[in-house]
Parts: C-alpha cells; structure tokens; sequence
C-alpha cells in the first residue's frame, strides 16, 4: 500500500514540473507583435535593412509599404493600425496636435527635391516668367518651391506652377517640349535625367541652407505610439540602433535595398548609390532634431498652418532615446 502511495506521489510531482516547465516554456515564447507601417519611396529607405534581415528577439514585426498620401488618413482613422511608422514631420505634428497619442524619436529625411530642366538657368532667379512642373499640391515639394523662389525675389505671380500628380507626368512633359523645367524628388529626378535629357539645376536642399543655415530640412520622421514607447522601450532602443546602421547598408547594398522595399510592396527604384545618397536619409534623435522641426515647421505653415495641424507641438512631441 505504502510503495502504490509512493508511485502515486512521485506521478503527481512529476506532473506538475512537467506543466510547470510547459507553461515558463510558453511564458518565454510569448512573442509581441509590432506592425511598422512606411510611406513608398525614399522613407522606405529607412528600413530597409530591417525590411531584408531585420530580427528582434520576443517580437514579430511586420512591415507594410503604403502610398504615402494614404498614411495620414489611415492612421487618423485607425491609430491602431501601425505601432510605429514613418511619417511626413508635418502629418507627425498633424497627429499629434489632433491628439493621438505618439512620439517623435528620429527624424529619417532630410530632403530630395532637385528642380530639373532641359535649358539653362543661371540663377533661381532666372526662372522669373517660367513655367515650373510641381508634384506635391499644397504639400512640401510645393511649400519648399514657393519659399525658395521667394527668397530669390520670385512671387506665385511671377512664374506658372503646373501641378502634376507623380513625376513621369513631368518627365513625359519634359520630354516632349510640353515644359521646361520641373521640381522632382528622387529618384524621378535621375529619371529626368537620363529619360528626358533634362539636367540638375538646382539642388533645393542647398538653396534651403542659404536662408536657414541648415542644409536640408527634417521632411520624414519616425513616430511610435505612446504604448510602445512606455511598455516596449527596450524594443525602440533596439529598432532605432538598427536604423542608424541601416544608413550603411544600403548604400553599400544597393541590389538587396531595392528587392527589400519590392518584396514588402513598395515601387520605388533606387539605381545606385548615388541616387541614394541624394534622397539624403540620416537619423537623427528627435531631441537633437527638435530645433530643425520646429523651424521647418514654422517655414511650412507660412503658406498654409493646417500643415501641421495648426500650431506647432509642444514638448511633449518628442522623445530622446539613447542608443548607447
């Protein structure tokens, strides 16, 4: 009787550290899951390591290239949608003066807009009584053009803006004598390039520098969700490091950037380094940044202050993480 008690005992404590076992083993397996959502085109660029091998341990990140004009009205109708997510800076402030909850912890875009032609212009000045092409309505590309003409003694009056929805409007126009010059971003503006016979007369990053003092301006950043920033700050640590050494990979592997954006449904075709490096990406923490948003921001809502939500954001907007 005494050895079938035994037995017995030594069952039940055998099962119990084989469900106590089982359940740490499904406790350490728990895996969180991070949806990532990315306008097309040079914002992609800022993943896009992540996008070819990027692995966390404990989390599942999914990544989602979308048209960049559907983001912000995505996220404005389903905040949930992205737990991160990089944003034009202004949508950013738009979001967040809207009162979703997010931060900014880097900014990732620093401009790359070019005005092309198929004729010489000494000067932006030279371009008094000229048509330009313009993609981005009521957006940077066109805020950008408008405040660098200005700056060279340029009115809306003194020149014609046809505004176009993508750039292969402006180079087919190009092309066909329709039009002279064009701002584009890249990498449509190497398009114009070598499909249109048109050349890189200004870059406006640099026009932007001789009245700001910065070259480029802060045009995409990277925003989280409060949630995330709170509950997962080991992860944002880990994603943001892993951004800022993306900015050698992909120069160094062009070939694999492009079928990492096409494998995750982008479009956008970045031919060489080259090209890439015009898009200017870099990462910059958003506390060090913060002084070039809010004068970018400031410069943007000049021609139009819904742009960014009406107000600039307070501090509350951004979030120092340190990679060290």
């Amino acid at each position: 009787m005494k050895k079938a008690i035994c037995i017995i005992l030594t069952v039940i404590m055998i099962c119990s550290v084989c469900v106590f076992a089982a359940a740490c083993n499904d406790k350490k397996s728990e895996v969180t899951t991070i949806n990532v959502v990315v306008p097309d085109g040079a914002p992609a660029l800022a993943v896009a390591k992540m996008l070819s091998a990027g692995k966390f341990e404990g989390y599942d990140v999914k990544y989602e290239i979308v048209d960049g004009t559907d983001i912000a009205t995505k996220l404005s109708a389903q905040p949930t949608l992205a737990d991160l997510a990089i944003l034009p800076t202004n949508m950013g402030a738009k979001l967040y003066n809207s009162g979703i909850g997010i931060k900014m912890v880097a900014t990732n875009v620093y401009g790359l807009l070019y005005l092309v032609g198929t004729e010489e212009a000494a000067s932006v000045s030279a371009l008094k009584g000229q048509k330009i092409l313009c993609t981005g309505q009521g957006g940077t590309p066109d805020f950008v053009l408008q405040y660098v003409l200005k700056m060279n003694g340029i009115t809306t009056e003194d020149v014609e803006i046809e505004y176009i929805a993508k750039g292969s409007d402006a180079i087919a126009k190009l092309k066909s004598g329709a039009a002279k010059f064009a701002l584009l971003g890249e990498p449509a503006a190497t398009m114009a390039v070598s499909k249109a016979g048109a050349k890189v007369l200004f870059d406006m990053q640099s026009e932007w520098e001789k009245s700001t003092g910065t070259y480029g301006y802060p045009q995409a950043c990277t925003v989280v969700t409060n949630d995330l920033f709170s509950k997962h700050s080991a992860f944002v640590k880990a994603f943001l490091k892993e951004m800022n050494a993306n900015l050698t990979w992909i120069n160094e592997n062009v070939d694999a950037t492009n079928a990492a954006i096409k494998a995750n449904g982008g479009s956008a075709n970045f031919a060489s380094a080259e090209v890439i490096s015009r898009c200017n990406v870099k990462y910059v923490g958003a506390t060090e940044a913060k002084a070039d948003v809010e004068k970018y921001l400031e410069i943007m809502a000049t021609f139009n202050n819904k742009f960014i939500g009406g107000k600039l954001p307070d501090a509350g907007f951004y979030a120092g993480v340190s990679l060290d």
